[in-house]
């Protein structure tokens, strides 16, 4: 997933996942580790800058590297 802008469509705190919409309608459900960004902060139609860690290619979750605020 490229890094990029992003509005936040849910937020699950105990989780720690959100759903984000890219600018094309598409969404994805990215997990932000603790220490990352504390995602109770988050609501749904936030805008928000992503840079995604790398996978391992074994099927797992999505996961920020960093992220925050768009003002």
């Amino acid at each position: 997933q490229p890094p990029g802008e992003y509005v936040v469509d849910s937020v699950d705190n105990y989780a720690r996942m959100v759903r984000l919409r890219a600018t094309d309608g598409s969404t994805r459900d990215v997990f932000v580790p603790d220490g990352v960004y504390d995602v109770s902060k988050l609501k749904g139609g936030d805008r928000v800058q992503v840079n995604f860690l790398e996978t391992d290619g074994q099927g797992s979750k999505l996961s920020a590297g960093n992220i925050w605020p768009v003002k």
